[in-house]
């Protein structure tokens, strides 16, 4: 029809483009449908990546389902290439900050709310604009060997320290 455009291979039989009238746009590749508009966005089959300086890669962006995981990746440069920082997150679960040369990582959200910690839904700590909260029993250790503990149960305050002397001073 008039309403459905489309672009072939010269075979006539590959689908490249399809565009369609009040409906979507559909990108193919090898004729299989990669990307798509739709009424309430823009969809993508697959790996998607940014990389606004191909060659110097500035900055990038993955995202791609894994197995039955979700894996996104985000590396950014500055443009001397002397500072660069990143975030790596598989199935939710895991989320690395990451930066290279040494350089400070800063953990930001906007706004006067909570931070929380958390492992297995249970909140470890909470870090608001003049406090840091740990539950009750939760321990902080000091040394390789966890030489030092410092924690309150919900009665008690505990010191607990197992080689050396504890100076106060």
């Amino acid at each position: 029809t008039t309403d459905d455009f489309r672009v072939f291979g010269a075979s006539n039989t590959e689908n490249i483009i399809r565009g369609q009238k009040d409906w979507a746009v559909s990108l193919y590749y090898d004729s299989v449908l990669k990307a798509r508009t739709n009424n309430d966005g823009f969809k993508v089959h697959g790996d998607v990546v940014s990389e606004p300086n191909v060659g110097n890669a500035d900055a990038a962006f993955r995202g791609y389902p894994e197995g039955s995981a979700v894996y996104t990746w985000f590396r950014g440069y500055s443009s001397d290439g002397a500072h660069n920082a990143g975030m790596i997150t598989h199935s939710g679960q895991t989320l690395f900050l990451d930066s290279a040369n040494n350089q400070h990582i800063y953990y930001r959200a906007n706004g006067t709310g909570n931070h929380y910690f958390q492992t297995n839904s249970t909140t470890r700590m909470t870090i608001n604009a003049n406090n840091i909260f740990l539950p009750d029993s939760q321990v902080i250790n000091f040394g390789a060997g966890n030489d030092m503990q410092l924690y309150h149960d919900t009665s008690n305050n505990h010191i607990n320290y197992s080689n050396g002397n504890l100076l106060i001073r």
